[in-house]
């Protein structure tokens, strides 16, 4: 995630190549989340108060869990998007630095895509699709003056669609 979102923000290639990857998309299963009261043999001791503090913990874990599912779904999205629009330009290649070293940028140019080039629309598609199939717990709410707020939760809710 953070390579793409480096390379999004910096105009810079990405470092990991998609084609070298073989690692399944996150699960729920991937995350340590705390189950709730039911999760040992403590819990029949705990008062009301702390079975409801562990409950809202359980829940906020797994708000987070997902957020950080979708932030993943949403890199590989990007990914496609940075390779559709963008090519690398290789500037100052094994050029000699002050210091002795040989140096290369790499930055982003945007292609030169003609009309009749579908790839792009392909990417606008599955960037609606990822929004759309979004869970209840990711999609973008404003924050109402009556409600409750988990800041955490809301931070990171906000970065992923700011993302988007």
């Amino acid at each position: 995630m953070r390579d793409r979102l480096v390379a999004l923000g910096m105009r810079r290639p990405t470092r990991i190549k998609s084609e070298d990857c073989d690692v399944p998309m996150l699960t729920l299963d991937d995350f340590s989340i705390d189950t709730g009261p039911d999760c040992d043999e403590d819990s029949m001791f705990w008062s009301y108060g702390e079975r409801q503090r562990k409950e809202v913990e359980s829940r906020r874990q797994r708000e987070l869990a997902i957020l950080c599912i979708q932030k993943a779904k949403l890199c590989m999205v990007i990914s496609r998007v940075l390779s559709a629009q963008y090519s690398v330009l290789n500037t100052n290649q094994g050029s000699l630095a002050a210091d002795g070293s040989t140096k290369t940028t790499m930055m982003l140019l945007p292609k030169k895509l003609n009309l009749g080039c579908c790839q792009v629309e392909k990417c606008d598609e599955e960037l609606a699709r990822w929004v759309q199939g979004l869970p209840e717990e990711a999609i973008y709410r404003p924050v109402g003056a009556n409600a409750p707020v988990d800041e955490a939760l809301t931070l990171h809710r906000n970065l992923l669609h700011m993302c988007y």
